[in-house]
């Protein structure tokens, strides 16, 4: 790191840090800034689970330059829900951290489908976003999961369209 500091009534005090490639000062990264934006790889995945599983590529790791900061965590996933005749079904997408070894869910979402003659299928777009408050500058890992509620049918996170997106936002 590299510090450029002031001395003012004989105390002195950083006023500019280069550290890690990126500059560290409120004067040039104000409340609100986005510090670093980190995205996933295209994603996508089948599960006729009824327990959560990660989906493939579904994940981003980040690291903050401050424990204050926070993380803007968004993400979309096109979904896809089969069932068959006379089975309703949840498809449920789970966000979840992995911080110092422990997995914490942040954001649930589902799509349900009811049949009783002939299946269904449903296509739908699942939102996640939340602002979360790590308190560490150590490595975070963001995932999502899903699960089905009933074996005899499916869900699917398409191939296109979705994203997993994790800002780091100066405090």
């Amino acid at each position: 790191s590299l510090h450029f500091q002031t001395i003012t009534a004989g105390s002195s005090a950083d006023a500019l840090v280069l550290a890690g490639g990126r500059i560290s000062s409120s004067a040039y990264s104000p409340a609100g800034s986005i510090v670093q934006v980190v995205t996933s790889s295209v994603f996508g995945a089948g599960t006729n689970s009824t327990s959560f599983a990660d989906i493939t590529n579904a994940s981003v790791a980040i690291t903050p330059a401050s424990s204050s900061n926070k993380i803007l965590v968004i993400a979309n996933v096109d979904s896809f829900q089969g069932a068959v005749t006379s089975v309703n079904q949840i498809y449920t997408q789970n966000l979840y951290k992995t911080q110092g070894g422990s997995d914490t869910s942040l954001n649930v979402r589902y799509l349900s489908s009811q049949s009783t003659g002939g299946g269904l299928q449903l296509y739908a777009s699942t939102a996640h976003a939340v602002l979360d408050a790590p308190s560490t500058t150590s490595e975070i890992t963001y995932k999502i999961q899903h699960k089905v509620s009933n074996t005899g049918s499916y869900g699917y996170a398409n191939n296109s369209g979705n994203y997993l997106i994790a800002m780091e936002v100066q405090v």
